[in-house]
């Protein structure tokens, strides 16, 4: 870590982020497949060691992308080949993000996906405010995060690098 700052890059953020995941998707004793949900642009660095942790215990994965601007999420819940069927609505998909400010964007891709009949959504981040927490829990069965300052805070306090995407 480089001074106050928590992650060298979303790379790194990812990497320590992997194990978590892997070992949360173990012990929730996953047998379907799942999906993994990357917000673009800053969550696709950060899933991409998560992918690579999930497919080393052949957890069967599908990897989409979504972006949120301006309050609209466009991407993965309306992709054809994504909608959940009735047994699909029962798989996991976890949502990846680069970290979570205010929470704005992985509320409105939960609603999304919830809209869209995935039932079980989890939450990935780097970094999840305490004061932001309870939203999220409200939308998510399970938020995996390994910073939790108290306060909601710029994601620029946390990186060191931000220019990595």
């Amino acid at each position: 870590m480089l001074g106050n700052m928590d992650f060298t890059d979303r790379r790194e953020a990812g990497a320590r982020l992997a194990d978590p995941v892997r070992i949360a998707v173990h012990h929730a004793a996953i047998e379907s497949s799942l999906t993994v949900v990357a917000i673009a642009p800053g969550g696709v660095p950060v899933a991409r060691p998560i992918l690579a942790a999930l497919s080393q215990d052949a957890v069967d994965t599908v990897f989409t992308q979504v972006s949120y601007l301006d309050g609209e999420v466009a991407g993965a819940p309306a992709a054809p080949g994504l909608l959940p069927s009735s047994a699909a609505a029962t798989n996991l998909v976890i949502v990846v993000a680069d970290g979570v400010e205010t929470g704005r964007a992985a509320l409105s891709v939960a609603a999304a996906l919830a809209q869209a009949g995935w039932e079980r959504r989890w939450l990935a981040v780097p970094v999840c405010p305490r004061q932001t927490r309870p939203a999220l829990d409200r939308h998510y069965e399970r938020v995996i995060a390994l910073v939790t300052p108290l306060a909601r805070r710029s994601l620029r306090w946390h990186y060191a690098d931000r220019e990595d995407a």
